[in-house]
């Protein structure tokens, strides 16, 4: 995966064990650099989609990467 594809600014951890089970994730944003690396990545509609995942190595580490799927057009010769 090409580094620019995951999240800048945006810290994902899990919470300690002694969180309150409702407590899914732990955040923590540096603003400036989350709004630099947001409006770097938005879409042509002003979004930015974000996948929060498990690290492969290891379940409790968690990050954040661009999601770019994109929906494919219909198209009319779509044989039934």
């Amino acid at each position: 995966m090409d580094k620019n594809n995951y999240t800048e600014g945006l810290y994902i951890n899990m919470p300690p064990e002694k969180a309150k089970d409702f407590i899914r994730v732990k955040l923590g944003i540096n603003v400036n650099k989350f709004i630099n690396w947001l409006s770097q990545n938005e879409d042509s509609r002003g979004y930015v989609n974000i996948d929060i995942k498990y690290s492969k190595n290891d379940r409790n580490k968690l990050y954040g990467a661009i999601n770019s799927f994109k929906k494919k057009e219909e198209s009319e010769d779509i044989p039934l």
